[in-house]
C-alpha cells in the first residue's frame, strides 16, 4: 500500500474508517488557504492589500487543489490494487497477495 493511505490508517484516531480519510483530506483542503492568510494577515499586515489578498488567496486555493487531487488519488489506490487483484483472480486464477492489517472497509 502507499505512504500517505498507510499514514492516515495508523497515525489518527479519527481517520479508522475509509470515508473518514476523505472527510480529513477535505476539511485540510477547505481550511488550508483561509488559515494560510489568517497568519499571513498576522505575520505581515503592511503587506496586505486587496491585490496581495487575491492573489495569495488563489494560490494557495489551486495549491489545495492538487494537493487534495493527488492525496484522493493516493486514497484510491486500495480500491484499484483490489480491482486488478480481482481482474487477475478470475482471468488467470492468481491468487492476490494483499495487506490484511487495515481495519477500514478498503482493508476489509
Amino acid at each position: 500500500m502507499n505512504k500517505i493511505y498507510h499514514g492516515l490508517s495508523s497515525m489518527l484516531p479519527m481517520a479508522r474508517s475509509y470515508s473518514s480519510k476523505f472527510l480529513l483530506v477535505s476539511f485540510a483542503a477547505i481550511y488550508l488557504p483561509l488559515t494560510a492568510l489568517v497568519v499571513f494577515i498576522f505575520v505581515k499586515p503592511e503587506a496586505f492589500s486587496v491585490t496581495s489578498f487575491i492573489f495569495i488567496i488563489s494560490l494557495l486555493t489551486i495549491l489545495a487543489i492538487g494537493g487534495t487531487y493527488f492525496i484522493f488519488n493516493k486514497l484510491l489506490e486500495p480500491l484499484r490494487v483490489c480491482k486488478n487483484s480481482m481482474s487477475a483472480y478470475l482471468d488467470h486464477r492468481i491468487i492476490p497477495n494483499l495487506p490484511i492489517h487495515y481495519k477500514d472497509e478498503a482493508g476489509v
